[in-house]
């Protein structure tokens, strides 16, 4: 009867030891994801710290008031080697609208996910400069507003935007949607976050 119980737990320790094995490598593995933005990883000597990067265009729910759309995001670490996730993630939302001042006054930011709101907190204004542009054959001059919107993101809400399925940016009244392109490329940064 002990032969029985022993050669039991063995018998479970070892299904154990493998099923633990398999996820631990299953986390280990990173898959190859497929986005045509570009990740740059940059290290900077006078500061000691490495900054990894990424640049792509957003979408305006309302495009007829915005000439350009770009989102910026990165983290950045002490020296060459990561030895950690990140504490925030830096967001660089850069817009130029024929609306005039966009982030004036208003500068909270929410994410939806997957149609449910994530609060992120206010941005801060790092630039907003009026500037002037001449279309058509007649030299009509429009107003345009270039605003970047600086946001300090969680690291744990940064993981929560890469695992929605759908996202979108309410930054003030004004909503930007992320393509699948946009999403990959996010999560493609995320996983490089963990050393």
């Amino acid at each position: 009867m002990n032969k029985k119980i022993v050669s039991i737990f063995a018998c479970l320790a070892l299904a154990f030891s493998i099923l633990i094995t398999d996820r631990t490598q299953g986390r280990a593995q990173k898959r190859k994801f497929r986005h045509d933005s570009k990740i740059e990883t940059i290290y900077q000597p006078t500061d000691d710290r490495t900054v990894i990067k990424t640049r792509f265009k957003i979408q305006p729910e309302k495009e007829e008031n915005f000439r350009t759309a770009l989102l910026m995001a990165g983290f950045y670490f002490a020296g060459k080697t990561l030895t950690g996730p990140p504490q925030e993630v830096e967001i660089y939302l850069f817009s130029s609208s024929k609306r005039g001042e966009l982030f004036a006054k208003d500068r909270s930011v929410t994410m939806i996910l997957d149609q449910r709101p994530l609060m992120i907190g206010e941005g801060e204004l790092l630039k907003g400069v009026f500037s002037t542009s001449s279309t058509g054959p007649v030299e009509m001059f429009e107003e345009i507003r270039d605003e970047t919107l600086f946001i300090r993101m969680p690291y744990a809400k940064f993981l929560d935007v890469v695992a929605a399925r759908k996202v979108a940016l309410l930054a003030a009244s004004n909503k930007f949607k992320f393509s699948e392109d946009n999403l990959e490329t996010l999560r493609d940064l995320a996983s490089r976050m963990a050393p």
